[in-house]
């Protein structure tokens, strides 16, 4: 176990400590590699945390700062010494100011440590109270017999600070009378945990006003909510008075016996003494106290109040009627003077009043009292009014259907305080009447309704008379008057507006007849229904109310906007001012929304990259995916590269398909975007497809294709690199040199073979050939370059001079490095060239005889006769590379039979030479063939 490594979390009074740290020593059982493990609280980042707790209540002798006042961590000592350790203890080796040892030396339970046996031993320690934070680091040691050194540890502790601040709040005064003593709280705040000790209060300025502390020296201020502080105030003269009172209030800290720290905090408060003579003033009146209406001999009570604003008791001497009115108004019971009005305090004055006879009176009441403003006089109003009976003077109705009941009310009110009696209703003919005819009360400034029932049989005007009788009040007369007539409309009961686009709108017209005998006021057309937005009605040249007269007609012009297709249903209701005296049934309203909508199967063709002057073919489908027909009338695209074909015009029913042939030949390389614009009567179901875009990416098609050649070695030759043309996209080398020479594109091609056969001579020709075309050759790379390519018969030329360094041939591999600036699909064929001796070299004199290389067209193995053991066999891949070299060889009597197996070849094709005394012969064999 290492140093610094954490090994178990120790639970102490604080709770889980996670501070924990293993100190190893070292020295002890014989030399290196001993110790004692110690895991405790206090090593790596962490420490042993103090909180505070609040002083409540003040003085509780059982009350500490923090929580908890004592700490005790536990430490677990592991023996890893090799030995046995007696008398194990953990010690306190040191402390600091604030931090009290209780138990400095505590043995180890258990005492005596086997080899690798834990105990566990503790310490305790007591906390100070302190003004600042502080963090502790106590030395804990680990000693036993022989132990030597100790092992020694560190206790970290962090302790929060208890200094407080403290708050004072401005204070004034209510009004108080001057000379007189009165008790106010001054209230204190105290910023901490400690209940402290008030030591000071100090008046700081000399004025008019006096206060002073009542609590004697020293006030302790709780630490929990404000202290209220009692402070007794004398106002001398009348005014407010600002007096500045200073509070010093002492806390302290030691950290040490017998050293004490002592901070004082000082706060200044202003107390505003408020001096006030006797006064009062009446709540709620001005120059006129209003009683209200009352009836003749009733009684009407009233009050006011008198509320004391001053700073002193004061007393109301008399409450006097100046003007009675004859008796009519007269203090209520309670207003008995003298009246006394403590400070801050209000009495009630009731009034009474009782008149024999109507009218408005005003009597003069005077409030007499020495206190300010002294005598006041109100003037106190009450009206007395009779009973009056309210009705209409007439019943204006409107035309009523015969033989029909109809209900109306006669409204019956009093616009003053007094009930009135009614004696009884009376009717002056047969077609009014009423269920409530006996007498009854209608209640001081409110209304009685009395309902009423008119019948008529005869068409025609009529007025009939209504008698209000109250002896009280006096009669009223009431004129019933109307007319009587059949009033009803007859209209269509169904409209169908039939198939209507959405979006669009279609109108139907109807007639609105009056066939009763009265005339009928239509005040408005109600639309209801799952559609009814849909749907616009409207009278033709009327405007709403409008009335026709008996026998006349009205057109009604009904437009519906569908905005959802299939069927759109409403109902109609005409309104009238009057029910009819047949109901006219509501109108049916229907529709049909339709809309031809036509979709694409894509919104784009891409058919990606292709070989320009091909074609490719492709289906673009059209549906109609709306309820009704669409057609279809015209196919157009933007550029000739694309050409779109179908039979046209085509009606496209609902759900149904047409197909339109595209075919898009690009003519030039790279990007090209067309539109093709479909033309029809209909909507496009999604938005994107009304433009259909076909893009296409023209690239140049063809094989680049290297010769094959027989040259003899010495010789200079022209290579040819050719373009091959592909068979459907047939482009000739001079369209391939204005494709590309359009875009301004370089070219650049790789011929790759080995140098040891053929090397350029540098001399370049064909198309490649611009006059500032290069021939670079490198690392068995021929490198053809050019900025632009000019007419010619064949891509390329190069001459050449054969060689003769190693193999008699070389496949020529041709590599596009840049051409088209990318736009290009080419195909590359590799070429040969073989290298030959001329006539004169063939002839030379071999020593040794002349070898022959052949197959057994039996066997198919390899045969070479006329061979010995210097003889040397190559294999090589078709474009050159070797295989495998077979030598010292053990021919039979000059003949060498090689297998195939021997060979360490597969499937395809593959050069045999043999090395001979300066000769070299070679066959091409197939193997898998």
């Amino acid at each position: 176990m290492t140093v610094g490594q954490r090994v178990l979390r120790a639970a102490t009074e604080l709770g889980i400590v996670d501070s924990l740290r293993v100190s190893q020593g070292g020295g002890g059982g014989g030399g290196g590699g001993g110790g004692v493990v110690v895991a405790g609280p206090g090593g790596g980042n962490g420490c042993i945390v103090a909180d505070t707790v609040r002083e409540n209540p003040c003085g509780d002798p059982t009350w500490h700062p923090y929580t908890p006042d004592t700490v005790q961590p536990l430490f677990l000592i592991t023996n890893v010494e090799g030995r046995t350790l007696t008398n194990v203890s953990v010690d306190v080796v040191g402390t600091e100011p604030g931090v009290d040892i209780v138990s400095a030396s505590t043995p180890v339970i258990p005492s005596t440590l086997a080899d690798d046996q834990t105990g566990v031993g503790s310490v305790t320690l007591a906390l100070r109270p302190r003004l600042q934070p502080a963090t502790y680091a106590i030395p804990i040691a680990v000693r036993a017999d022989g132990l030597s050194p100790s092992y020694v540890d560190t206790l970290c502790i962090n302790v929060p600070g208890l200094q407080a601040t403290i708050d004072a709040v401005d204070v004034s005064t209510p009004p108080i009378c001057p000379t007189i003593t009165d008790t106010i709280a001054l209230r204190v705040s105290v910023n901490g945990v400690r209940c402290l000790p008030l030591v000071e209060f100090t008046v700081l300025d000399v004025t008019t006003a006096t206060v002073s502390l009542l609590a004697p020296l020293p006030v302790t201020l709780s630490s929990s909510g404000q202290t209220l502080l009692p402070l007794a105030v004398t106002p001398t003269v009348e005014g407010s008075v600002p007096v500045r009172v200073r509070l010093r209030v002492r806390e302290y800290e030691s950290l040490v016996d017998g050293d004490t720290t002592w901070v004082e905090h000082i706060d200044t408060v202003t107390v505003t003494v408020v001096g006030k003579h006797a006064e009062y003033t009446i709540l709620g009146t001005t120059d006129t106290l209003d009683l209200g209406d009352i009836c003749v001999n009733d009684t009407l009570r009233g009050e006011t109040i008198l509320q004391n604003i001053g700073g002193c008791a004061l007393d109301i001497s008399a409450l006097t009627w100046i003007d009675d009115v004859g008796g009519r108004f007269a203090m209520g019971q309670g207003s008995t003077t003298p009246i006394t009005i403590e400070r801050g305090d209000n009495r009630r004055v009731r009034i009474t009043f009782v008149s024999p006879t109507p009218g408005d009176f005003v009597g003069t009441l005077d409030v007499v009292s020495v206190a300010r403003p002294g005598t006041r006089r109100i003037a106190v109003k009450a009206s007395v009014v009779t009973p009056q009976l309210s009705v209409a003077d007439t019943i204006d109705l409107d035309t009523i259907c015969p033989d029909v009941d109809v209900a109306e009310i006669l409204s019956v009110s009093t616009p003053v305080e007094c009930p009135v009696l009614v004696d009884t209703i009376e009717f002056s003919g047969n077609s009014v009447s009423s269920t409530s005819t006996s007498s009854f009360v209608v209640p001081g400034r409110s209304r009685v309704s009395v309902p009423l029932r008119i019948r008529r049989t005869v068409d025609g005007p009529f007025s009939e008379s209504i008698i209000v009788r109250s002896v009280a009040a006096g009669d009223r007369t009431i004129v019933v008057r109307g007319v009587v007539g059949s009033t009803r409309l007859t209209a269509p009961p169904q409209v169908d507006l039939g198939d209507v686009r959405v979006g669009t709108s279609s109108t139907s017209q109807i007639t609105i007849t009056a066939n009763g005998s009265a005339p009928v006021t239509i005040v408005g057309f109600q639309l209801s229904g799952p559609s009814s937005t849909e749907y616009v009605v409207t009278a033709v040249g009327r405007t709403l109310p409008f009335t026709i007269s008996s026998g006349a007609t009205v057109d009604l012009n009904i437009v519906g906007s569908p905005t959802d297709i299939e069927r759109r249903s409403a109902l109609l209701t005409i309104r009238v001012a009057r029910p009819l005296c047949e109901p006219l049934p509501d109108i049916d309203l229907t529709m049909r929304g339709i809309r031809p909508l036509l979709s694409a199967d894509r919104p784009s063709i891409e058919p990606g990259r292709l070989c320009v002057g091909g074609t490719k073919d492709t289906t673009l489908t059209l549906r109609n995916r709306g309820n009704a027909p669409l057609t279809v009338t015209a196919l157009t695209s933007s550029s000739p590269e694309v050409t779109v074909t179908a039979t046209l015009p085509y009606r496209l029913e609902p759900d149904d398909t047409m197909a339109v042939s595209v075919a898009i030949t690009p003519s030039q390389l790279g990007r090209a975007v067309s539109t093709i614009t479909v033309t029809h009567d209909g909507e496009w179901a999604v938005a994107a497809d009304s433009t259909i875009t076909a893009v296409c990416h023209g690239v140049v098609c063809g094989t680049i294709a290297a010769d094959t050649i027989v040259a003899t070695v010495g010789e200079r030759r022209s290579y040819t690199i050719r373009w091959i043309p592909r068979s459907d996209a047939p482009l000739s080398i001079n369209d391939v040199v204005r494709l590309v020479d359009g875009g301004g594109r370089p070219t650049e091609l790789a011929l790759r073979h080995d140098g040891l056969v053929f090397r350029p001579s540098g001399t370049l020709g064909g198309s490649i050939n611009d006059g500032t075309a290069t021939v670079v050759f490198a690392n068995d790379t021929t490198s053809l370059r050019s900025d632009r390519l000019v007419t010619s018969n064949v891509f390329a030329e190069v001459e050449i001079d054969v060689l003769r360094g190693g193999p008699d041939r070389t496949v020529v591999q041709p590599v596009v490095r840049d051409f088209a600036g990318g736009d290009a699909d080419v195909n590359v064929l590799p070429g040969l060239v073989r290298s030959v001796m001329c006539a004169f070299d063939e002839r030379g004199v071999v020593v040794g005889g002349q070898a022959i290389l052949g197959r057994d067209p039996t066997t198919g193995d390899v045969l070479a006769i006329g061979v010995d053991t210097s003889t040397t066999v190559d294999v090589f891949t078709i474009d050159g590379r070797l295989l495998r070299r077979l030598n010292s060889l053990s021919p039979d009597n000059g003949v060498l039979r090689l297998r195939i197996s021997d060979l360490d070849v597969r499937s395809g094709s593959y050069v045999v030479v043999l090395h001979h005394h300066g000769q070299t012969q070679s066959i091409v064999i197939t193997q898998g063939q």
